[in-house]
């Protein structure tokens, strides 16, 4: 009987933990939709499925809901046990996705921030740029942003997003 208790603690000591040494205290989900318009690659190919959350940084394009309003460019980070649910066709095709998201301060950065300090890989023998720092998704190079643009940062967890058919044309 001891053991029935013990377990599900065990399971869920971790999360709350890393909530609070993250400095986050656990908050309801926003739901956000619009696209992926930049990322790190070291990030998607670093992966690795084990007992340590994998995380990928996005720059993500929120979709305005009246022509009135600014663009607006939000960080997010996914963090994930286990390989990316963001497939390369999402990214490659500019999906449009629904995001179930937590607004996490303690991530905020300023777009030059977030540039350099993305992991560049060059090859040992050439010297040869291998994978930028940050790619930019198809579509979106008309994204500008002045270096201290400041990025809200929001917590994206494993299946708290979907793709949305989009009617029409494509972005």
């Amino acid at each position: 009987m001891r053991f029935r208790i013990l377990i599900p603690a065990l399971i869920t000591l971790p999360l709350i933990v890393e909530a609070l040494v993250a400095g986050r205290t656990p908050a309801h989900k926003k739901t956000i939709t619009g696209r992926i318009v930049a990322y790190r690659p070291l990030d998607r190919i670093i992966q690795m499925s084990s007992f340590v959350p994998n995380r990928e940084l996005f720059l993500f394009e929120v979709q305005a809901s009246n022509r009135k309003q600014k663009q607006r460019i939000v960080k997010i980070n996914y963090s994930h046990f286990g390989f990316t649910d963001i497939t390369n066709e999402m990214l490659d095709n500019s999906t449009l996705l629904e995001l179930k998201v937590r607004r996490d301060q303690s991530c905020n950065e300023t777009y030059s921030h977030f540039v350099s300090t993305a992991p560049e890989y060059r090859d040992k023998e050439s010297g040869a740029l291998t994978f930028k720092g940050i790619e930019f998704v198809k579509g979106s190079s008309r994204i500008a942003l002045a270096p201290e643009t400041k990025l809200p940062c929001y917590s994206l967890e494993k299946s708290d997003f979907e793709a949305i058919p989009e009617s029409g044309s494509h972005h």
